[in-house]
């Protein structure tokens, strides 16, 4: 059995993403027949899990890394005499890890290797975006874990080629671990239409964003499309948004969102309803008219495997890795092109039929399993390779 250490630290709500991330891999793993590999979540005494050690096999808590408590002081401290995370090391050793994955890596030539994950390089694409600080800590971040790993993983073929480019070689261990949304564990909970009308108040069909707030999720093309929606005197569009509405890059990013639906007169056509419980999200997203994604860059969009797993319609914006993940039920848009997006919301506004919505969920119901046992399956093979590349 390979012990497989991920090293959690600093989860929060404002990253809802890599938290479903960790939820989607882990429960691929826990899910497969016979596997090789057995889940150790290494984290601080006092770090939230956010539900993941449901799926772990064991959970260490250490006070190493709780951060500036007497151990964690003691472990930067060594590190930085001997440049050596030993006391960290240490641990690890204790508790038989044969492997450290996406996060933790210790240093060159560890005896316990590691595969480590980059998300993606939105950085590079939208400089705009991120301070200088930001930008060159991100750089030599990521420049560290290349050096430092003995291999590194990323979400798509697309980050795959930005890797390449920001390293100006391919001399490096590379590989490729496309997530795979798999909502089998709660599918079978997921809330009646009925009930999740109530519950927040929907009195007529919707599109559904599950998007964080986020500047480059582009949210403003969605109100520049429900001002066009309006203009052609349609009172029957409603975008519901879900996710956390605040942007650690720009504060302001919601509060001038909502200057702009004030400007265009749309509020009765928003909905935010900000974090909600996971369940109630697979909810709105299913019951919709069709998900959107019209963000300027994903490194890989869980937004989009979820609606493939519920077999749902997506809008998406006209981005490479978008392409790459091709939903089937998928329809493309330029990320400035208002018009084109609501002229698809318009005409699938009008077409919309609930038969063919459950037609459709069952079919991807019954094919999810096996793109969670093949998720499951590229992990494994890749993290075999890697100890057997160490040996």
């Amino acid at each position: 059995m390979i012990r497989i250490a991920f090293v959690l630290c600093g989860l929060s709500s404002d990253w809802l993403g890599g938290i479903n991330y960790f939820k989607n891999l882990f429960s691929a793993i826990d899910s497969l027949p016979n596997s090789n590999i057995k889940i150790v979540i290494v984290t601080g005494k006092n770090s939230n899990l956010y539900g993941l050690d449901k799926y772990a096999g064991e959970v260490i808590r250490t006070r190493i890394l709780d951060r500036y408590s007497v151990f964690w002081l003691l472990s930067k401290s060594i590190k930085f005499v001997l440049r050596r995370e030993y006391l960290f090391y240490s641990v690890l050793l204790k508790n038989n890890i044969h492997l450290i994955s996406h996060f933790g890596a210790l240093w060159k030539g560890c005896s316990i290797p590691s595969l480590m994950w980059i998300p993606d390089f939105q950085h590079i694409h939208l400089k705009e975006l991120f301070s200088k600080e930001l930008i060159d800590y991100r750089d030599k971040d990521f420049n560290r874990i290349c050096k430092i790993s003995d291999a590194v993983l990323v979400s798509s073929c697309d980050s795959k080629k930005d890797l390449y480019d920001f390293l100006g070689t391919k001399n490096i261990n590379v590989h490729v671990l496309r997530f795979v949304s798999t909502v089998t564990d709660d599918i079978t909970d997921i809330p009646t239409l009925d009930c999740i009308k109530e519950k927040y108040n929907l009195n007529k069909k919707w599109f559904h964003i599950p998007n964080q707030v986020w500047q480059h999720k582009n949210h403003i093309l969605i109100i520049n499309s429900l001002n066009y929606i309006k203009a052609k005197n349609r009172d029957d569009v409603v975008v519901v948004f879900t996710g956390s509405t605040g942007d650690f890059r720009s504060k302001e990013h919601f509060i001038f969102l909502n200057e702009i639906i004030s400007k265009y007169k749309v509020e009765d056509y928003v909905i935010f309803l900000g974090v909600i419980p996971y369940i109630d999200v697979m909810a709105l997203m299913k019951y919709s008219i069709a998900v959107i994604n019209p963000s300027f860059f994903e490194g890989w969009s869980s937004t989009v495997e979820e609606a493939k797993s519920l077999g749902k319609k997506i809008f998406l914006s006209d981005i490479p890795v978008h392409r790459e993940q091709n939903p089937d039920r998928g329809f493309y848009f330029n990320t400035n092109d208002h018009v084109a997006l609501a002229n698809l919301m318009i005409e699938t506004t009008d077409n919309y039929q609930t038969s063919v919505e459950e037609e459709r969920f069952q079919l991807s119901k019954n094919n999810m399993e096996e793109r969670r046992r093949q998720f499951a399956i590229e992990y494994q093979n890749i993290a075999t390779s890697v100890l057997q590349k160490k040996k």
